[in-house]
């Protein structure tokens, strides 16, 4: 039998009987039979209790139950630390998701709110801070309005745009936060950067009108056939300043445009192109040569050698053709000069400082939503 069913007055009874039966000579084995326990039962009881009252035997046995309550809750509360210093040490835990746990275990009632922040390592200011609500419609208006003008760009296009067409001038955390809340994040693409191995050492433009890059890009109509689109900008302004729309460009429509373009702007030292065969035709190559004009080529099956050209390419896919749709040659070339009067006057650049490439061209007038101007390029 164990001491779960005796009371501390029966064990400490128990106990002064086998001490006076012991005195009047009776064996240990024998009292236990008369009394009905055993002998380790006996022993264990004279180990914890011998000596005591009924009193004192009473905090022993409440000091002991006390002492097991404690060790369960030492360990559990090292299990939830434990738990706890796991999940700060996860990735993508945001400030939102430790507010809203910590939350929690305080309603638990086995934690205060300072233990859990201090194992968390929260600042109770931060735990504690209610943001405080603002008008906000008006900016988010006018963050749509851009967003739906400019549909393929991202929040740090439209923190340019807010400050330079509109006057407003906000912190880009704060425009990060309203862009996400509104849906207007996009998905893109991861880029895969390539770093060419080789002897071709590209020449970098030092002043404007040094050295222009010109390219071709093809366009799916939506009644069927493809027009292609010459595209000339200047490296080192990033402004396109020529573009050609026609169903097909030889090398006699590459030399009209840049005719064009050498007696609007005068003649550049250099001209970078691939190797299409729009470029390399001799009448071509004979013509700008005549002109003292040089030809940069960049080497076969390496488009990174011409950066800027192609990246105004993918901007101009990315931003007018994958999301407009035309069905005929002059709604094409409405469009796709539509887009680079506003490339060149109002899209901010990133390497520009957020200007954009032209900027003394803009209209004394905002030219979104204040006037229906049709803007073509000469």
């Amino acid at each position: 039998m164990g001491t779960k069913r005796h009371t501390m007055e029966q064990i400490v009874s128990v106990l002064r009987q086998f001490e006076v039966e012991q005195a009047a000579g009776k064996k240990v084995e024998e009292i236990s039979k008369q009394v009905g326990i055993s002998v380790n039962t006996y022993y264990k009881w004279k180990q914890n209790f011998g000596g005591l009252d009924i009193a004192e035997a009473k905090r022993l046995r409440e000091l002991e139950q006390e002492n097991s309550t404690l060790k369960k809750v030492v360990a559990d509360q090292a299990v939830s630390i434990q738990i706890l210093q796991e999940f700060k040490k996860k990735t993508g835990v945001t400030i939102e998701m430790s507010r809203v746990l910590v939350k929690e275990l305080v309603a638990l009632g086995r934690w205060s709110e300072r233990q859990i922040c201090k194992v968390l390592e929260i600042p109770r200011a931060t735990q504690r801070y209610l943001r405080k609500q603002k008008n906000e419609e008006s900016l988010i208006e006018r963050i749509t309005y851009w967003a739906l003008e400019f549909k393929r760009s991202g929040y740090r296009t439209i923190l340019d745009l807010l400050d330079q067409q509109d006057g407003i001038t906000i912190n880009h955390k704060k425009l990060l936060r309203l862009w996400s809340e509104t849906g207007l994040k996009l998905r893109k693409k991861k880029k895969i950067h390539r770093r060419y191995q080789g002897n071709y050492i590209r020449v970098r433009a030092e002043r404007k009108n040094q050295i222009w890059s010109y390219d071709i890009v093809s366009w799916k109509l939506f009644r069927g056939g493809k027009i292609r689109i010459l595209n000339v900008i200047d490296e080192y302004s990033r402004e396109c300043i020529g573009v050609l729309i026609k169903r097909n460009i030889s090398a006699s429509d590459v030399e009209g445009l840049l005719a064009k373009l050498f007696i609007q702007r005068g003649k550049p030292e250099y001209l970078r192109s691939d190797n299409g065969s729009e470029f390399t035709a001799k009448v071509l190559m004979n013509w700008i040569a005549g002109l003292g004009v040089k030809n940069l080529f960049i080497e076969p099956g390496s488009p990174w050698q011409n950066p800027f050209v192609e990246s105004f390419n993918g901007k101009m896919r990315e931003e007018s053709l994958n999301i407009n749709i035309c069905g005929t040659l002059m709604e094409a070339e409405y469009v796709v000069k539509q887009w680079v009067k506003v490339y060149n006057t109002i899209r901010p650049h990133s390497s520009l400082g957020g200007r954009p490439p032209a900027p003394e061209s803009l209209l004394a007038t905002s030219w979104m939503g204040k006037a229906n101007l049709c803007f073509s390029l000469n």
